[in-house]
């Protein structure tokens, strides 16, 4: 298993390389005593955006940062980057109870040595299609393809979502915080996440190819429910660019010792370690939205 994932496809299970989807970080935080494997984002050598329920409490309060680690998924267990978390900022709007504003940056000790440059879209790109999309994550319950669970064989799984799941229905609509509804033509969920899989951890992506080639353009969250009912959340993080900007500007100056300018996170002053031009033209503007399926 050192280098390859589970990659699984409707009813397939397949082997593909990590490298497929190199921007995918593996977050390893402990809660509670137990482990917990969630997913991140790098968009930086040493920076990383994930969930705020990755790194967070029940009250919403940030995990200790000597209680987290992350990997970079370029390489085989052997050979790829483990790092120290400097700090973790979480978004000052999260809702730990709605998944509102589900965003944390974390600033690594040290830089990954192979920083995935290409993984973010241009702002041109359209609304994948539901063929072009994919949900990225990682999950420590091994049963599922006959394996032990351990720390060091956590796998990545890719869930590709069907035409049935992405239908228009009433059950299958995408409902957003200010209570107007949208098709599901930009997002997707499986048909049956418990079935598949018991265990899916959350700040997983939400990702989509284009020219053959992966990127993101947000992170799911949900709520894996004994009955049939269960909720998504899905953040697109265009939405919270401002936010981002910032965010990676204050955890990056934790490592420097620079000065903040902005001072409160919803007022933004000065210049930001990353430029608003450079964001805006890889990420898409949207909305954070939530849906339940009931199925």
């Amino acid at each position: 298993m050192d280098a390859y994932r589970q990659r699984h496809a409707g009813i397939e299970h397949q082997h593909y390389k990590v490298a497929d989807f190199p921007f995918v970080a593996n977050i390893n935080v402990v809660k509670y005593s137990t482990w917990f494997v969630c997913s991140g984002i790098f968009i930086d050598k040493n920076q990383v955006i994930t969930s705020a329920d990755c790194v967070t409490d029940a009250d919403g309060q940030a995990v200790a940062e000597a209680d987290i680690r992350v990997r970079d998924t370029t390489q085989d267990l052997a050979n790829n980057d483990t790092l120290a978390v400097r700090s973790v900022l979480v978004h000052q709007g999260y809702n730990a109870t709605k998944y509102v504003n589900n965003l944390a940056v974390l600033t690594l000790d040290a830089s990954v040595s192979n920083w995935p440059t290409q993984s973010m879209p241009h702002i041109a790109v359209e609304a994948p299609t539901t063929a072009d999309l994919a949900h990225v994550g990682w999950t420590k319950d091994l049963t599922v393809f006959g394996a032990q669970d351990s720390f060091d064989s956590d796998i990545m799984v890719y869930l590709e979502p069907t035409t049935t799941v992405c239908s228009t229905t009433a059950q299958n609509k995408i409902r957003d915080f200010s209570g107007g509804y949208h098709d599901r033509q930009y997002a997707c969920a499986p048909y049956d996440w418990k079935s598949a899989h018991p265990v899916f951890t959350g700040g997983s992506v939400l990702a989509t190819t284009t020219n053959d080639t992966w990127y993101f353009y947000g992170l799911e969250n949900y709520e894996l429910k004994d009955d049939a009912h269960k909720t998504f959340v899905f953040t697109r993080l265009s939405h919270h660019l401002a936010w981002l900007e910032i965010a990676a500007h204050r955890t990056a100056k934790n490592m420097t010792g620079r000065d903040d300018p902005y001072g409160d996170l919803d007022q933004p002053s000065g210049a930001s370690s990353l430029p608003s031009a450079y964001l805006a033209s890889l990420l898409w503007a949207a909305v954070t939205v939530a849906w339940t399926v009931t199925m």
